[in-house]
């Protein structure tokens, strides 16, 4: 059996629109924490196959 943690639509780059910059930077800082967590989920859960779908980015990478 093989075991898969599947995840998706991180939107690491959302430019949080309508929020203050303090909860622009909060949500920013909590986003970039999230690849890591995800890892850590992985291992902990011991993980054969980690399968990211969706939007890892906003908007066009590298674009900015």
């Amino acid at each position: 059996m093989i075991k898969i943690l599947h995840s998706g639509d991180w939107h690491l780059d959302a430019p949080m629109q309508g929020r203050s910059p303090e909860q622009a930077a909060f949500l920013r800082s909590e986003l970039a924490k999230l690849p890591g967590k995800i890892a850590d989920l992985c291992i902990e859960e011991n993980c054969d196959l980690m399968l990211l779908s969706g939007d890892l980015f906003d908007g066009a990478y590298g674009q900015q």
